[in-house]
């Protein structure tokens, strides 16, 4: 090419040159510019269909969790109620058996209570006393009483004490009487055993002639009293208790075998001061 170039046959100048070269290379910008621009923008597109691909995707693996996570919660609620149903199942049948448990427990204890009332061995005393009229080595004539113990039982007792007092005075028996233990030795008694419907002496004595000529006349009150204390032959029962109490009044002067004229006797219970048996003793 010759240069300078000519426009239509006639020389550019440099001003027109230099307008040539600056509208050239807006026009390279604007070209090169747009490409770019086409470029990037093709690739933002690839871009965003790629990542809205990934995006639906992503939402779809959420959903297919979040329908898998559904049925196992769904799942495991059902399997949580069939264990609720179950255990309440296993509590009412283990409450049922402790009900059976407790009622065979019951009927069997009621069964052996019943069992141990009907043969328990059960010690009275005889209200109507045996009398011996003896004299000691000084020539003092007593007189003894011989109250029985019985047991009325069908069963013989075990570890069984006694012991019976004698108490007068001028009254009757004060209504604060305490019933103290006295007249030891001779008034004690210990049997191991009274067989079933058998019966062990209880003596009380002796009383003074002098004594009994009070009582005859009413100037004094004679009692009798005490307890008796056993078990039975069952396996953890509580120990027994007997007491009694008894009123020795005059009924006058009788002679006896040989003739000789002695003060006649009878006893009365004193109701239920001090006479009782067991559960009863304790109120």
């Amino acid at each position: 090419m010759n240069w300078p170039p000519k426009f239509y046959g006639r020389l550019i100048t440099s001003e027109q040159k230099a307008n040539f070269w600056l509208t050239s290379a807006i026009a390279l910008f604007t070209v090169v510019n747009s490409v770019a621009t086409i470029t990037y923008v093709c690739f933002a597109r690839r871009a965003a269909q790629s990542s809205e691909t990934q995006t639906e995707r992503l939402i779809r693996a959420a959903n297919v969790q979040a329908d898998a996570a559904t049925r196992m919660a769904t799942a495991s609620q059902t399997q949580a109620g069939q264990m609720t149903t179950l255990a309440n199942q296993a509590i009412d049948q283990a409450n049922a058996a402790r009900q059976s448990a407790q009622e065979a427990k019951d009927s069997n204890d009621f069964a052996r209570d019943s069992l141990i009332r009907v043969q328990r061995a059960l010690v009275v005393v005889d209200p109507v006393p045996s009398i011996q009229v003896n004299m000691d080595n000084t020539g003092t004539k007593g007189m003894w009483f011989n109250f029985f113990m019985e047991n009325t039982g069908t069963t013989p007792t075990r570890r069984l004490e006694a012991h019976i007092n004698v108490w007068k005075g001028p009254t009757t028996l004060p209504n604060d009487f305490g019933f103290p233990d006295v007249n030891s030795g001779p008034n004690d008694r210990v049997t191991p055993i009274i067989g079933p419907k058998s019966r062990a002496p209880l003596i009380a004595g002796p009383i003074s002639e002098d004594s009994m000529e009070k009582l005859d006349r009413k100037e004094v009150h004679l009692y009798a009293y005490g307890w008796v204390r056993y078990n039975d032959i069952f396996d953890k029962t509580p120990r027994h208790i007997t007491k009694f109490c008894f009123e020795i009044i005059s009924a006058g002067l009788i002679k006896d075998q040989s003739g000789q004229v002695t003060p006649g006797i009878r006893v009365i219970t004193t109701g239920t001061h001090f006479n009782c048996y067991d559960e009863e003793c304790q109120k």
